[in-house]
């Protein structure tokens, strides 16, 4: 792997379910120590602040289409809780 390539890890702390669905913020994936969020067009400000204090990281937001969010949703926390080595 090079150096330039980005650095994927699990987060140490999750947002709850509720917190996701109610305010419309789901955490994707944590790069380079960077949480990246998939947002409905409805969330708030004052969500994506308690988002980034509850996970105490940075935060890239990505806005994402109700129907993406939804599907996110779903599976929320599945591939945070799952490594891809149990499937290989």
């Amino acid at each position: 792997m090079n150096a330039s390539a980005a650095t994927l890890s699990l987060p140490e702390r999750n947002l709850p379910f509720a917190f996701a669905k109610r305010h419309g913020l789901v955490l994707r994936e944590v790069r380079d120590g960077v949480g990246i969020c998939a947002l409905r067009a409805d969330a708030a400000a004052p969500a994506v602040a308690e988002a980034r204090r509850m996970l105490r990281l940075p935060l890239a937001l990505q806005r994402v289409a109700d129907e993406e969010f939804d599907r996110l949703l779903r599976g929320f926390g599945l591939s945070l809780l799952v490594p891809d080595a149990y499937y290989k």
